[in-house]
């Protein structure tokens, strides 16, 4: 029969305890990651829109984001947008159409 002594439940307490901390610990960080990997592409898409549809200058650092608007906004905006009527027919409910496009 084996005999363990306090001291080696109180060491397999602790390799268990540090084992599943590491785990937890992995585990939330790989979804921290995750989420903040699908922010930031969805981040980038905006940005991205922002400088070709509503020429904005975005500039970006580890702190700040600064917005400026390029001289005569919105009007060198509005000279490169067309706006279209509104549909005749009824429109389904959710649905929604487009309001202008590129001249």
């Amino acid at each position: 029969m084996i005999r363990f002594t306090i001291r080696d439940i109180l060491w397999l307490t602790v390799v268990v305890a540090l084992a599943a901390g590491w785990g937890i610990h992995a585990v939330r960080s790989a979804a921290l990651r995750k989420e903040r990997n699908a922010l930031r592409s969805k981040f980038d898409a905006v940005v991205g829109i922002a400088r070709d549809t509503a020429q904005l200058n975005i500039e970006e650092d580890g702190e700040a984001i600064r917005v400026s608007m390029p001289r005569g906004w919105p009007q060198s905006l509005t000279e490169a947008w067309q706006p279209l009527p509104k549909p005749t027919g009824p429109v389904a409910p959710g649905v929604e159409y487009p309001i202008a496009r590129r001249r």
